[in-house]
C-alpha cells in the first residue's frame, strides 16, 4: 500500500497581474491579503516526489478541488485507484469528500473538523492505546471506532488540563447567563419576546461552543408566541 499526500497553497503577485484570469484576490496564505493570488494543488508520495499537480484561481475554495484532482490522477495513473491512502488535512476534509473517497474504495487519513466532535461521553469510552508517561511532554492517544473507520485523538497531557480547564469556565459562564436570562423574564424591562430569547440562547451558544455541547436548554412560550415564531421562520 502506498500513501499520496494532497494539500494547496498559495501564493501571490505583486503587479495587478492583469493579464493572467487565474489573479484572484482571496485568504493569503502568507498575509497577503492585499494581493491577488493564484493557488497551487499537489499531489506527492510518501517519498515527497510530486505526482499530480495543477494551478487554480487564487480565490478556489479548497474542499471542491479534491474529486477533481483525484479523477484526473486516476485517468493519468489507474493504478491510482488501487492500494491508495489519501492524506489531507481539515480544510479538505469535508463530509462529501470523505463520501466521494469512500465511493472510490480509496482508504483516507484526515485531520476531524472540530476538536469539539468528541464529547464527553466520546473521551470516556475511547480507549487508550498509547500514554508516554516517560518524556517531559506526556502523550495520551486514545481510539474508537471499528475496522472500517477508526477515530484517533492525540493530545499532550499538558492540552488535556488546559481543555478541561476551559471547559469548566465555560460551563460556569453558560449556566450563570443562563440562569440571568430566565431571572429577567419575570423582571420588568428585561427581555421577554420568544424570538429574542431564542436569538439569545443561540449567541451564548456561540460563545460558549464547549458548555453548549453538556447543556440543553428549553424555552417554554404560549402557543401564540410559537405559531408566530414559526410564522416567521416560514417567510424567511
Amino acid at each position: 500500500m502506498t500513501h499520496k499526500i494532497f494539500d494547496l497553497t498559495n501564493t501571490y503577485f505583486e503587479g495587478q497581474a492583469s493579464a493572467n484570469p487565474k489573479a484572484k484576490r482571496g485568504r493569503s496564505k502568507e498575509k497577503r491579503s492585499d494581493c491577488k493570488l493564484l493557488t497551487l494543488a499537489l499531489i506527492i508520495d510518501e517519498e515527497g516526489f510530486a505526482k499530480y499537480s495543477k494551478l487554480y484561481p487564487g480565490n478556489q475554495s479548497e474542499s471542491k478541488t479534491l474529486k477533481e484532482m483525484i479523477e484526473a490522477m486516476i485517468k493519468i495513473r489507474p493504478s491510482f485507484s488501487k492500494n491508495q491512502t489519501v492524506i489531507m488535512d481539515a480544510g479538505i476534509a469535508t463530509k462529501d469528500n470523505i463520501k466521494f473517497l469512500k465511493k472510490k474504495e480509496l482508504k483516507y487519513i484526515v485531520v476531524e473538523r472540530g476538536y469539539g466532535e468528541f464529547t464527553e461521553e466520546d473521551l470516556q469510552s475511547m480507549e487508550v492505546i498509547f500514554n508516554d508517561k516517560d518524556k517531559k511532554f506526556k502523550i495520551e492517544v486514545k481510539r474508537k471506532g471499528n475496522e472500517t473507520e477508526m477515530r484517533l485523538l492525540c493530545r499532550r497531557t499538558g492540552r488535556i488540563k488546559k481543555d478541561e480547564g476551559i471547559r469548566t469556565r465555560q460551563e460556569e459562564h453558560f449556566e450563570e447567563d443562563i440562569k440571568k436570562l430566565n431571572e429577567g423574564l419575570s423582571k420588568k424591562g428585561r427581555m421577554k419576546n420568544y424570538k429574542k430569547v431564542l436569538e439569545k440562547i443561540g449567541r451564548l451558544r456561540e460563545r460558549y461552543p464547549k458548555a453548549s455541547k453538556v447543556y440543553g436548554v428549553e424555552v417554554k412560550a404560549s402557543e401564540k408566541e410559537i405559531n408566530e415564531y414559526a410564522g416567521l421562520q416560514g417567510q424567511q
